[in-house]
């Protein structure tokens, strides 16, 4: 009984130190440019990729699944390129917690927003899906700046609370409605009166394998989520794919 006391109280202890150490990141990187933030990048690039090492085997093994006929050089550029995007990405999302909405929609440009505007007219709502491929938070985020309807985006919560209640707080700043994976029903039947947009990232590894769809996924045969289809067909809407393209840093 002593020992699940202690255990719980260093468990809590542990994920506090965790929420400080990451609003310190934050604020640190809140009054950093974004030229020394790319700085940061290529140093934590080197320490990531040169010295760690960080799951390069896992990282290699998956570029051969998915390009086996290209040489091992041109392997090893896609290589180091992940990487790079990689330490790029990790630290743009925390720089993107303290950003104002004039520095969001500077760097981050939708495009076709006249897409959004027919589905305006017509009255109706739509689900946006899309993928983790790019910069999605600043995505998410930035949609929001572009229409007068709500927007729900579907999250999945982290077990440390401190952190998820932070991240759920900076991450709705803009006004979008967020929802844990388990409320994905009640927030749809919440919002599809109002003719929202409904934001899904939808490529994670499904927890229920005999729900998912299989596909043919580079050389690989994997599960695929089945929530976009199910509910665009249960409340009859139509599906928008949000392509993200890197064009430069920041």
């Amino acid at each position: 009984m002593i020992g699940a006391f202690f255990f719980a109280l260093q468990e809590q202890f542990r994920k506090m130190i965790g929420y400080y150490i990451v609003r310190a990141f934050v604020a640190l990187l809140r009054w950093m440019t974004f030229r020394w933030i790319y700085r940061f990048s290529d140093v934590l690039y080197f320490f990531i990729y040169r010295v760690v090492g960080y799951r390069k085997s896992v990282v290699r093994q998956n570029i051969r699944k998915a390009f086996p006929d290209i040489d091992k050089g041109e392997a090893r550029k896609i290589e180091r390129d992940f990487y790079h995007f990689f330490c790029d990405l990790f630290l743009e999302t925390f720089k993107g917690i303290s950003m104002t909405r004039k520095q969001l929609t500077r760097r981050y440009k939708v495009l076709h927003k006249e897409v959004m505007r027919e589905f305006e007219r017509e009255g109706t709502g739509a689900i946006i899906c899309s993928g983790h491929l790019g910069n999605w938070e600043w995505g998410a985020t930035s949609l929001c700046t572009h229409t007068l309807r709500p927007m729900v985006g579907i999250f999945k919560p982290i077990k440390n609370q401190r952190l998820n209640d932070y991240f759920k707080e900076t991450r709705s700043r803009f006004g979008i409605h967020l929802a844990a994976t388990t409320e994905t029903g009640q927030a749809f039947k919440r919002f599809v009166g109002k003719k929202a947009y409904f934001m899904l990232v939808g490529d994670q590894n499904p927890s229920n394998l005999e729900r998912a769809y299989w596909v043919d996924f580079f050389g690989s045969r994997l599960p695929a989520l089945h929530g976009i289809e199910y509910y665009a067909r249960r409340f009859d809407l139509p599906v928008i794919y949000f392509a993200i393209r890197p064009v430069r840093r920041g």
